[in-house]
């Protein structure tokens, strides 16, 4: 089973990867041991630890001309991956 969907980008984590940590969206059933396994077979690095955290998805309303619309954003967790000295996740390199 895939766990990750894809690697997550925003300044703050892009400003992590200097500091060897990568940041995936990973699916909400993951546990952090399957993430180290399947981060190290699909990158072929070695993996120091593995954080994760879990958002739940908060409601949205819109207003258009017939009615208001109400629903929710998606509930997401998100995973930091440290890396050893040494080893590098080139993510702009991997097309999957």
């Amino acid at each position: 089973m895939y766990l990750l969907k894809q690697p997550y980008h925003t300044n703050k984590s892009l400003a992590l990867t200097s500091r060897g940590k990568y940041t995936f969206l990973v699916r909400a059933e993951s546990t952090k041991p399957e993430l180290k396994r399947e981060i190290e077979k699909h990158y072929n690095v070695k993996v120091a630890t593995v954080n994760t955290a879990n958002y739940q998805g908060k409601p949205v309303k819109r207003y258009t001309k017939k009615r208001l619309l109400e629903g929710a954003k998606s509930n997401r967790k998100k995973a930091v991956i440290t890396l050893h000295k040494g080893h590098v996740i080139d993510i702009y390199a991997d097309a999957t």
